[in-house]
């Protein structure tokens, strides 16, 4: 089956993690916005248990799935699917796909503003985003990959069902795209700064706060930028 890149049908999908923190009179929005970015992409933990009052091992699981979702983005643009669009990765290759996302986010900048906006219910935290542009800087040898392996599947060098097992044909595509993506994350490019403005709400009645779900997507769609 041939292979296309999936820019144009990417639908990036997040992990929306609800992160609460208790009223208190010496609350910071600002320090609390940092810890749950840290937390949530640098896997940097301890801050956000401590403002936050929550265990380690949570906010582990919480960076783990924020990484294994963006696996997921990663798995669907450069097609590592099925004929049906479903994502279809041994574990092997998963293992491999996760580790590049992880490695990815370890690479993220961004920098908030130590002032914020207060409202009746809300904090308004200034987030600047500088967007990691590797894999939409780095396409012409993708491109010159998925069309040999294509050119190759035309020519038949793939027919003989008892060399190559379906397995073996996506395993030659998959780590065959990973080599190259892993070879370019060592010199990371980065986009233009990005503002996001990021809203910590308050929950009055469960005098909690947390930050806005759309605010969390909209982070997430700004730290990778994937080819268009």
């Amino acid at each position: 089956m041939k292979k296309t890149i999936f820019f144009s049908k990417t639908i990036i999908t997040f992990v929306c993690i609800l992160m609460m923190s208790a009223c208190g009179l010496f609350f910071n929005p600002s320090t609390y916005v940092k810890a749950a970015l840290d937390a949530l992409y640098k896997g940097e933990l301890e801050q956000y248990s401590n403002v936050t009052s929550t265990p380690i091992s949570q906010a582990q699981s919480q960076y783990e799935a924020g990484y294994k979702s963006q696996a997921d983005v990663l798995a669907t643009v450069y097609g590592f699917t099925d004929k049906n669009g479903i994502i279809n990765m041994s574990d092997q290759i998963r293992a491999q796909v996760e580790d590049l996302c992880k490695e990815l986010y370890g690479q993220i900048e961004y920098k908030i503003n130590e002032k914020y906006e207060k409202t009746k219910s809300e904090y308004k935290v200034e987030v600047k985003v500088t967007p990691i542009t590797t894999l939409k800087d780095n396409m012409m040898a993708i491109n010159e990959f998925v069309e040999n392996y294509n050119a190759n599947i035309i020519a038949g060098k793939y027919n003989d069902e008892i060399v190559y097992s379906q397995d073996m044909i996506d395993l030659e595509y998959e780590q065959g795209i990973l080599d190259i993506l892993k070879n370019v994350i060592n010199n990371p490019t980065y986009g233009q700064p990005q503002t996001i403005f990021v809203r910590v709400m308050c929950d009055v009645d469960r005098n909690s706060y947390y930050i806005n779900t759309d605010d969390l997507i909209a982070m997430n769609k700004a730290i990778i930028k994937y080819p268009s």
